[in-house]
């Protein structure tokens, strides 16, 4: 190993990251709380959850308190909830979600969110995680109808990061029979942004597929989910993404008329005064649903990028995506396996801390997500071979007394003869060999 890597190993699992670092308990699900709400009612912010594999039917509320929930096992998801609600993380203060699947059952009635996130000041990274919306209803007897939900949304919230996330939009219901169902609904987003700072890298979005009309109701067909939909003041990064639009529904007729299809959902969509960034996507918008008939119009395509509003901006950068992946959580006596992904020849450089940021820097096309002081300030680990993807093994030795698990935030800078490009930010929670 160069030397250089040599003491990137060092310092990761040096005495610098332990100075200064809180003491933070651990907790485990199940075992010291029944259930994952009491674990976070008793956990102050610092402490970690370690939530074993299973099925947890939990309607999880996190208010006002920076703390991480990890699932415990293998890079794979392993442990699921119905949904997570995060509030009030005061400023300085970090949440983490790390290896969950939301999904709601079917025991869940209404058009509920897997995932929202509100009023945080603080810092929230969610990385490895999947979000599934809830399927739309048509209305019968006395249950209205509802479209397809939202698979995650975030509101006035001012650092959220998605690292590694797959987001599944609701798909809308359809309208069968007139005298029987309400109407058809639309499809929801994959990931809505209302007035928020947040950054995707690397993650799949999907939008719920509309619902259609299959009676004879001459209505306007419904609209497909963008993959991201981001209003209000939202600065959004997307980059590195697999972002599919929904398609839109298909119309009917009836004695007055035909309806228009339904228009498809786009990969990346900027409403309000929203400003947009992406860089080295992968899209496939939605296709517009058909007419119902003669003398209407087929719905409008979805597009890759629309800007649907005067006050939208977006900036579309050239550099390609580069990756960084770390798996958590890892006890002692094992060793962090960090894995990035860059062109070959790119000079690679670590910044490391035990805090969050959010600064974007649109010359370097990222945002700086390591908080200060530094702790590992860009050491240098050397250049990317000609494979394009480059390892590095971390020992992990004793954290230190009373230290039984340390989140440490972690994020490389890739340097070519144009620049430097940052990756995304990686948060691996280091854990006590007792646990």
């Amino acid at each position: 190993m160069p030397a250089m890597r040599c003491l990137a190993a060092a310092l990761l699992t040096s005495a610098c990251w332990i100075h200064g670092a809180a003491a933070g308990t651990v907790w485990t699900v199940p075992g010291m709380a029944p259930n994952l709400q009491l674990a976070v009612n008793v956990a102050s912010p610092g402490d970690v959850i370690l939530v074993a594999p299973g099925t947890y039917t939990e309607v999880v509320q996190v208010d006002g308190k920076g703390i991480a929930i990890v699932a415990d096992g293998n890079p794979a998801l392993t442990a699921s909830l119905a949904t997570l609600e995060v509030r009030n993380i005061p400023a300085g203060q970090t949440f983490l979600l790390d290896g969950f699947l939301l999904d709601l059952p079917d025991v869940f009635l209404g058009p509920d969110i897997p995932f929202v996130a509100e009023d945080n000041l603080g810092s929230l990274r969610l990385q490895d995680c999947t979000f599934r919306g809830d399927p739309g209803y048509q209305g019968q007897g006395q249950l209205g109808a509802w479209p397809g939900t939202v698979a995650a949304q975030v509101r006035d919230s001012a650092s959220v990061t998605f690292h590694h996330c797959t987001f599944e939009g609701g798909d809308g219901a359809s309208l069968f029979d007139e005298d029987i169902d309400f109407t058809a609904t639309d499809g929801g987003h994959g990931l809505q942004v209302i007035s928020s700072t947040v950054d995707l890298h690397d993650s799949f979005a999907r939008g719920g597929v509309a619902g259609s009309f299959y009676d004879t109701v001459g209505s306007t067909g419904r609209s497909g989910g963008s993959a991201v939909h981001a209003s209000g003041t939202s600065v959004v990064q997307v980059h590195g993404s697999t972002l599919i639009g929904g398609h839109g529904g298909a119309a009917d007729c009836d004695f007055f008329g035909c309806g228009d299809g339904g228009p498809g959902g786009s990969g990346v969509l900027l409403a309000g005064t929203s400003h947009g960034s992406v860089r080295d996507n992968t899209y496939q918008p939605g296709t517009g649903g058909p007419a119902g008939g003669f003398g209407a119009l087929d719905g409008s395509d979805g597009q890759a990028v629309l800007v649907s509003t005067p006050g939208g901006t977006l900036a579309e950068f050239s550099a390609t995506y580069r990756g960084f992946d770390v798996p958590s959580p890892v006890r002692e006596g094992a060793a962090a396996v960090l894995t990035f992904t860059g062109e070959p020849g790119d000079s690679l450089l670590l910044f490391g801390s035990l805090a969050s940021n959010h600064i974007a820097l649109p010359g370097h096309q990222g945002s700086f997500l390591v908080g200060f002081p530094l702790l590992l300030s860009g050491i240098t680990l050397g250049s990317i071979p000609a494979a394009g993807t480059m390892q590095l093994l971390v020992p992990i030795t004793d954290l230190g007394a009373g230290i039984e698990a340390l989140p440490l935030s972690l994020q490389p800078a890739f340097v070519d003869m144009n620049g430097a490009w940052l990756g995304p930010v990686e948060m691996p929670v280091l854990l006590d060999g007792s646990l």
